[in-house]
């Protein structure tokens, strides 16, 4: 048997953020570097598929203040 499934959480502190796009920025690099991992010099280790976009989520579930509106 192996795992099918991982959910991993990430924690960014010392941040001071103004704008959305920033956070979403983020998110998309946190994928991008995933997907980089999962593919990469290690990826005999983990079969990824890669098949569809949705296999690697990672979304903004919890943030101390609001971002500034214009």
């Amino acid at each position: 048997m192996s795992v099918r499934y991982m959910q991993f959480e990430v924690s960014i502190h010392g941040v001071n953020v103004n704008d959305e796009v920033y956070a979403n920025f983020m998110a998309r690099a946190i994928k991008e570097a995933v997907k980089e991992a999962l593919l990469g010099n290690q990826r005999e280790g983990f079969n990824y598929r890669d098949e569809f976009d949705s296999d690697i989520e990672v979304e903004l579930t919890e943030q101390a203040g609001q971002f500034d509106k214009e």
